[in-house]
């Protein structure tokens, strides 16, 4: 159920313009974002690595996917993660990098 969570959030931020702007302001303004992203990345079914892209700026921008769904002015407490589900997408994080890694060894010419 979190992936579509994450993909869902994604989606949304990206589709309101409002949504958009109001998360990549936080996401600069903040200390606690991992990296420089400053944008979620949305899940395309015909792109081959969009799961572990989306995933890894949901964990990399936490704080402030945190703040956005825990802000019930915003009604996005559907795409809010529990902590298990977090723990989730980090070790799922974790298990995409070892695949990419792997997809792309094999897909070289040797």
């Amino acid at each position: 159920m979190y992936l579509f969570q994450i993909a869902g959030l994604a989606r949304k931020v990206h589709d309101n313009t409002t949504l958009g702007e109001q998360f990549t302001i936080m996401a600069e303004t903040s200390n606690d974002v991992i990296g420089d992203q400053h944008a979620l990345v949305c899940r395309v079914p015909t792109r081959w690595n969009s799961e572990k892209d989306c995933i890894d700026s949901h964990v990399n921008l936490r704080p402030v996917v945190e703040s956005l769904t825990g802000n019930s002015a915003n009604k996005l407490g559907a795409f809010k993660l529990s902590d298990d589900q977090w723990k989730l997408a980090i070790e799922l994080k974790d298990v995409l990098v070892v695949g990419l890694h792997s997809n792309l060894f094999h897909s070289q010419d040797h």
